[in-house]
């Protein structure tokens, strides 16, 4: 499902769908983490540190097997002016020109 976030958010603004909120920092979407208590997941029990295989929904940014891709871990979305003004753009980074 594609994500629509607002084109001109306000610092602090938070947007969700697909059950996964982010936040505008002003600059950037970023995702906020979720907060559970649990006893085990998938069977593992106390510090366990999540994959997306534990989560249901999430698609991982996969590059296995792929010479010289880099996973996506943020996604921004900003107008060109914005993107245009930016000083260095980061490998990581999905970036979505809107307005």
């Amino acid at each position: 499902m594609a994500l629509s976030p607002p084109a001109s958010p306000t610092t602090g603004q938070t947007y969700t769908a697909n059950g996964r909120t982010w936040s505008w920092t002003g600059a950037a979407w970023e995702l906020v983490p979720a907060t559970a208590i649990v006893s085990s997941v998938a069977g593992r029990t106390g510090t366990v540190t999540l994959t997306s295989a534990d989560v249901s929904g999430v698609v991982p940014s996969t590059t296995t097997g792929i010479t010289g891709a880099t996973a996506i871990t943020n996604i921004v979305s900003l107008t060109q002016s914005s993107y245009d003004a930016l000083g260095s753009k980061s490998a990581t980074t999905l970036y979505i020109i809107s307005g």
